[in-house]
């Protein structure tokens, strides 16, 4: 049982990149003519029937209000329909469902039919999508066949409608043969057939001389005969239903017990996943926070408590939830394991991987009173960054993907105000980090990134917030920065302080329980420098309960959720979501820790291209690290140390390093006369060992 699609990680690097470039996208996906086949290795009439009979045209109305084509195929049980996820665009991660989809029966022909089919479920990792066709008398689903007998050189025959508009209307068949079984531990992840495909042919059935599906047509390299095929047991898999991810959300305090709630995420299209579990159990901190899964119970570990077993209600629709009672965590070097378990639609038992190193910092969930009511004067500094990354597809063609980090220092000052006045914060920033890549290449501009960073620090800010906390506006003022960079800080700075926005929750006046929501509006800016386009953002803050952070600081607990869409009139196609937490101190209702992903799906015209952004924004906002500390300055050294001295731990000592003597700390002695010793105020520094030569008492 293979737990993981890998289909796309099987090539090198560079022909990785090949492959993936020609993927066969929906926007060029067409349907074709006539039926092709070899005089030598002939197909059964009555097989060639039925597979050219369940070979569907599809047309998809993308959420963009575009239009695209592709193949698929009726498989498992009546109405049921396989194709790839890039087929009904729903291929990366933030994509968003298409508007509408349309099956051709029997295209081209005198009976040709069309018919409405709705998604059931995508598998992204594997490029699958299982759709429900609508409608009376459809064609009979495809026997799905094996591969544990494919040989090399074994003939195959490819179904689907590549060049439409070229063509014409009618299905193509061609015959191929298998060139390849690629493997990635032992599991056969890909097909590699020799040619058959084009553009169109994504999501066909790949099937033998029996007329069994054996695979789904997914890519090619262009310009070449190498072509590839999903795996059908990729597809058993995925019509069987399958855990995918296990998610632990914010604990809270019940009785003498803690709540940790536990959400599960399934590929379960047709609901056969049965008898799901929840394992956990209380363990050390391990150096990975995740254990293997598979096909049989996996043992515990030393120092592993007896695990508990929690059946999780399901009812088939793809996700769960369960909340588990733990014991409170009183050893630090103790933390939570969680694992789920179930059968799939083959009744084969499966343990998904664990998740541990949970340490959960609980609230307790009581009525409050927040106002905001920030202290005048200078507060401490305050550390803002941001980690984006968005794919940007052309037309048709490979995507482009940009990576960006930015983190700067604030330094804040609230300005002296009255009660029920508004409430203005100046900003200035004492550090600023930025740094790009572009398709995993850093994009090394050190000079221009030392001219931005420099600029940057010229500049301030002014926020200004309503008496309930919530931001009314926020202006960057960069009149000290030089002329021709003052555009770049304009974007820059306008959607880092933008984050303020997200973060600073408006706070009802009067008591607020546990539970309670609070819905609010937010005009944002989404995309990428160059690519900003203008929403809007509904937002939810749900109040969970108190918690103390940063030194027993007591905080109010919210968690933000929401949706992103385009303004009203814009007509403009966005569409995404956002999610975080974030912590108001109870004290003065300042926002002292937050942690927001912004997720953005947007389609704009650049220089008279259709352009598709996805990604994500994830922004954090805390408190700033204290400044390292300044490197010890060089000491007069006293007298040096015979090999007769035991030296005790923790002695105080000097060192020569670089020609510097620095204080050190012995943490041991070997037999060889070596002694291990500790920098004292070098940061980052580690154990060594060093010898007695280089190293003198105090001097006295």
């Amino acid at each position: 049982m293979n737990l993981r699609c890998p289909t796309h990680l099987l090539l090198g690097s560079k022909l990785r990149t090949l492959f993936a470039a020609v993927l066969f996208t929906t926007l060029s996906s067409l349907a074709m003519g006539r039926l092709v086949i070899a005089q030598d290795a002939q197909l059964n009439e009555q097989i060639l029937k039925k597979a050219k009979h369940a070979t569907v045209q599809l047309r998809v109305k993308l959420s963009n209000d575009s239009i695209a084509e592709g193949s698929g195929w009726f498989a498992f049980e009546p109405g049921l329909v396989i194709t790839n996820a890039h087929v009904v665009g729903m291929v990366d991660a933030d994509s968003r469902r298409p508007q509408a989809i349309e099956i051709v029966i029997d295209s081209g022909e005198s009976n040709s039919r069309k018919v409405p089919a709705k998604l059931l479920g995508i598998d992204r990792t594997c490029d699958l999508a299982v759709l429900k066709a609508e409608g009376a008398n459809l064609p009979e689903p495809l026997e799905l066949g094996q591969t544990t007998d494919l040989l090399e050189t074994q003939s195959v025959f490819i179904f689907g409608f590549p060049f439409r508009d070229k063509i014409g209307k009618n299905i193509t068949v061609s015959k191929s043969s298998v060139s390849s079984l690629r493997k990635e531990n032992g599991t056969l992840t890909q097909i590699q057939v020799n040619g058959g495909m084009h553009p169109g042919n994504s999501g066909g059935p790949v099937i033998d001389g029996k007329g069994q599906v054996i695979g789904v047509a997914v890519a090619a390299i262009q310009g070449t005969q190498i072509n590839f095929a999903i795996p059908i047991d990729e597809v058993k898999e995925f019509l069987n239903g399958r855990v995918i991810s296990i998610t632990v959300d914010h604990s809270y305090i019940s009785g003498d017990k803690i709540k940790v709630p536990v959400r599960l995420s399934l590929d379960d299209p047709l609901g056969r996943v049965k008898d799901l579990k929840i394992d956990y159990w209380v363990a050390p901190i391990a150096k990975s926070r995740l254990r293997p899964g598979g096909l049989e119970q996996p043992q515990p570990l030393p120092g592993d408590s007896p695990i508990t077993t929690r059946s999780v209600d399901y009812d088939g629709k793809g996700a769960a939830s369960i909340e588990v009672d733990a014991q409170p965590l009183t050893d630090p070097k103790l933390s939570y394991w969680f694992r789920p378990a179930y059968q799939d639609g083959s009744n084969t038992a499966i343990w998904y991987r664990s998740l541990g190193n949970l340490r959960p910092n609980p609230v307790e969930r009581k009525e409050i009173t927040l106002k905001f009511e920030p202290k005048t004067g200078k507060a401490p500094p305050m550390e803002l960054s941001g980690d984006s990354t968005f794919q940007v597809r052309v037309g048709a063609a490979k995507p482009d993907v940009f990576a960006m980090h930015l983190k700067v220092i604030m330094n804040p000052t609230v300005l002296p105000y009255e009660p029920n006045q508004m409430i203005r914060m100046g900003l200035n920033y004492s550090s600023f980090t930025i740094g790009m890549k572009v398709n995993g290449e850093v994009l090394k501009n050190s000079d221009r990134w030392r001219t931005v960073g420099q600029n940057m620090l010229k500049t301030t800010a002014l926020v200004e917030f309503e008496n309930d906390g919530s931001v009314n506006r926020s202006q960057p003022d960069l009149r000290r920065a030089a002329k021709d960079e003052q555009e770049s800080l304009k974007t820059i700075t306008e959607n880092l302080l933008q984050s303020l926005d997200i973060f600073y929750v408006p706070l009802p006046n009067g008591p607020i329980q546990p539970g309670a929501v609070i819905k609010v509006q937010r005009d944002l800016s989404v995309g990428l420098p160059g690519m900003f386009v203008p929403a809007q953002a509904v937002l939810k803050y749900q109040y969970l309960g108190m918690r103390t952070v940063l030194n027993a600081r007591p905080t109010a607990l919210f968690e933000v959720t929401g949706s992103i869409r385009g303004r009203r009139g814009d007509g403009l196609n966005v569409g995404g979501g956002v999610s975080g937490k974030l912590d108001v101190l109870q004290e003065t209702g300042v926002v002292i820790l937050a942690s927001t992903n912004v997720k953005t799906d947007l389609d704009i015209v650049d220089e008279g291209k259709q352009t598709r952004l996805t990604g994500s924004l994830a922004m954090q906002l805390r408190p700033a690290p204290p400044p390292k500390p300044a490197a010890p300055k060089a000491v007069e050294s006293g007298e040096p140390i015979d090999s007769e001295t035991n030296l005790e731990a923790d002695t105080m000592l000097f060192a020569e390093k670089e020609g510097k003597w620095l204080p050190v700390k012995v943490v041991t002695q070997s037999s060889e006369g070596d002694v291990k010793i500790h920098w004292e105020g070098v940061a980052d520094s580690t154990d060594e060992d060093v010898p007695r030569a280089r190293l003198r008492f105090p001097k006295k």
